[in-house]
């Protein structure tokens, strides 16, 4: 029996899997940040390359404790092998009004993975 690290990895395999136009993942902040989100510098990353390396950035306590369930790190993980895969994926913040919509009509929400 195959198990899944959590609900990211299995959207994206699922977006692999359907071909689908887009994948998008909600999370309880704005996107990807070149920061900690906390911080008043940090900024949202707009747009991110499948390939492109992010660790300097990203510091995520699930995967240094080998746990690796939910975080940033692995919702990136997962957006660029869809991303990869010619599926935009999109990490944006489910608490907000209207960001599946957003998404839908091409408004500049979130962090959008693609080529």
């Amino acid at each position: 029996m195959s198990m899944f690290s959590d609900n990211d990895e299995l959207a994206s395999l699922i977006a692999q899997l359907m071909k689908a136009d887009k994948l998008i993942i909600l999370t309880d902040i704005d996107g990807v940040y070149d920061g900690h989100p906390d911080s008043e510098k940090s900024k949202v990353i707009g747009h991110i390359e499948p390939n492109e390396n992010l660790d300097k950035y990203i510091k995520d306590s699930n995967k240094e404790d080998g746990e690796g369930r939910g975080g940033m790190g692995s919702k990136l993980d997962y957006a660029q092998q869809a991303a990869a895969n010619n599926i935009p994926t999109y990490i944006a913040n489910g608490k907000k009004n209207n960001t599946i919509l957003n998404i839908i009509n091409g408004k500049s929400t979130g962090t959008k993975v693609a080529l």
